[in-house]
């Protein structure tokens, strides 16, 4: 992403818009990958693999009540423990903060 965002001659805030991204998310990435390019122990790290599951999806049925809506969660589980469950209707604004700190905490 970061190398579209170079060649598309965009701003940072633009691009990120245009992708709806976070342009603070894309900031940080841009610094992340400064620094690495700064320091070769960071450069050389392992990468740990990303794994990712086909997930299928019922057909929608008839509306469940509010105590059914556990049940069509979908739970993201992050490397260090943390799981997020999403429910219908999540705020992607809000989604993408939450996903964007935790991605961002110290470990």
């Amino acid at each position: 992403m970061i190398d579209d965002w170079q060649r598309s001659g965009l701003s940072r805030s633009a691009y990120a818009r245009q992708h709806q991204v976070g342009a603070h998310l894309l900031s940080y990435w841009i610094k992340r990958l400064q620094s690495a390019e700064l320091s070769p122990e960071l450069a050389t790290a392992p990468v740990t693999p990303v794994d990712f599951v086909q997930v299928s999806l019922p057909a929608p049925g008839p509306s469940t009540p509010a105590s059914g809506l556990a049940s069509s969660a979908v739970e993201i589980l992050f490397p260090r423990g943390v799981a997020v469950r999403i429910r219908p209707g999540v705020d992607l604004g809000l989604l993408r903060s939450v996903i964007s700190a935790l991605e961002s905490a110290p470990c």
